[in-house]
């Protein structure tokens, strides 16, 4: 049962050295069709911006990325681009950037996301529920996502981030994983 809910933007896990593993499904027609990790590191922090190293490894084939979250009072602000500085302050620019959460998240609450593609998506708060996933059971805030030809949930844990999502669509159905989660070492 959902249980109401208020987080606060500190609940994001903004510690030099976290480290997450995820497990990537995709499926079409109830069958697995792909699975591949994601080994991610929080690995850099600049005032209100947080860079992190992305290893994945997809057929074979190892990719390293950098994704960069922007932290602001009312939110977090996703890039695949480093931002600039914004015009005579020491805070980095949102422009062009995704809102992945809005804090602090209350039960209802809901707020659009601009894909870096452009595409629209609605994120809505549901409440407080138990999630199991390979790294462990957590009590997590379960959040409705709605965009293009795509439905679905993702389960976010306060001092962790995301633990799980999974979408639904035309294309299939696309499951993400928490695998491991090692907070930063004081």
């Amino acid at each position: 049962a959902m249980v109401p809910v208020t987080v606060p933007r500190k609940a994001f896990p903004t510690t030099l050295g976290a480290h997450y593993v995820m497990r990537f499904t995709d499926y079409r027609g109830g069958q697995k069709t792909r699975e591949y990790k994601e080994d991610t590191r929080l690995d850099k922090q600049n005032g209100d911006l947080l860079q992190y190293l992305v290893t994945s490894e997809v057929g074979g084939m190892k990719r390293i990325s950098r994704i960069y979250i922007v932290m602001r009072p009312d939110g977090l602000w996703y890039r695949v681009t480093e931002p600039p500085l914004e015009k005579g302050k020491p805070t980095h620019s949102t422009a062009g950037a995704t809102l992945m959460f809005k804090f602090p998240m209350n039960t209802g609450d809901s707020w659009e996301m601009i894909m870096p593609q452009g595409s629209k998506a609605q994120r809505k708060v549901m409440g407080a529920e138990t999630v199991t996933v390979p790294a462990g059971t957590f009590t997590a805030v379960r959040i409705q996502e709605q965009r293009a030809g795509t439905s679905g949930d993702s389960w976010f844990v306060p001092g962790v981030g995301v633990v799980k999502s999974d979408l639904s669509g035309a294309d299939g159905q696309f499951v993400k994983e928490l695998l491991l989660f090692e907070p930063a070492k004081k």
